[in-house]
């Protein structure tokens, strides 16, 4: 669920995520949309599993590689 600006998701969005086979896959997060992309922003996530992630800086839809 986000706000669309010219049809692309654009600022904050919350992100879930379902996969019937594994939990660890499953998510439920927040992340910062730049141009439609998961990009330059942070995004925090709790998995099926119940674990907690956050990265600081996510690129093209990754963690960055110099996030944390």
């Amino acid at each position: 669920m986000c706000t669309l600006y010219k049809g692309r998701p654009y600022g904050l969005a919350e992100i879930k995520t379902k996969d019937s086979n594994d939990d660890y896959d499953s998510f439920d997060g927040v992340g910062l949309f730049t141009d439609g992309e998961l990009h330059m922003g942070p995004f925090t996530c709790q998995t099926g599993d119940g674990k907690s992630l956050s990265f600081t800086q996510m690129t093209n839809g990754r963690p960055a590689d110099h996030s944390f």
